[in-house]
């Protein structure tokens, strides 16, 4: 199968799993990020992704934070899944956001089962879909062995 066509299937089948969890998603590409719904769920969106670093900043201070303002900008809201996958966008990664710690928890399990998906979390409360070649460990330890080095050095 083309790598275009595997890339394809992978981001179907992501997606096919992401339908049926109730969560926040904004999905990264390297030009735009979108998320599912309209205006109000993208204001929502971006919101859970700021709270998500930065839990100490007040609502009404994060509208007015130039990284709010940013994302407003760079995301767009489509209106389904099927949506977003007609696109044909390239997803560089998929950030995941709930408080409902136990449905993130069946998600990673279900996300962990497609061959090269990589799962992992930065808080609690939420996850990040990337592409398993796309890490940054196994990055950093080739660069580090292709300079003669090891890790442990």
């Amino acid at each position: 199968m083309p790598r275009d066509a595997s890339q394809k299937l992978k981001i179907l089948l992501v997606l096919e799993i992401l339908k049926k969890y109730s969560a926040s998603y904004i999905f990264c590409t390297n030009e735009e990020e979108y998320c599912i719904g309209g205006e109000e769920d993208l204001e929502r969106n971006v919101m859970e992704h700021i709270f998500t670093f930065n839990q100490s900043i007040s609502p009404e201070k994060t509208k007015e934070s130039e990284t709010y303002q940013v994302l407003m900008k760079k995301t767009k809201a489509v209106p389904g899944f099927e949506d977003l996958a007609a696109l044909g966008a390239k997803l560089t990664k998929v950030f995941i956001f709930s408080n409902d710690v136990e449905m993130l928890g069946k998600l990673k399990e279900e996300l962990q089962t497609l061959p090269n998906v990589a799962v992992s979390s930065s808080f609690y409360n939420n996850l990040e879909v990337t592409d398993l070649k796309a890490q940054k460990g196994p990055v950093l330890k080739k660069y580090i062995e292709d300079l003669g080095y090891s890790m442990e050095e």
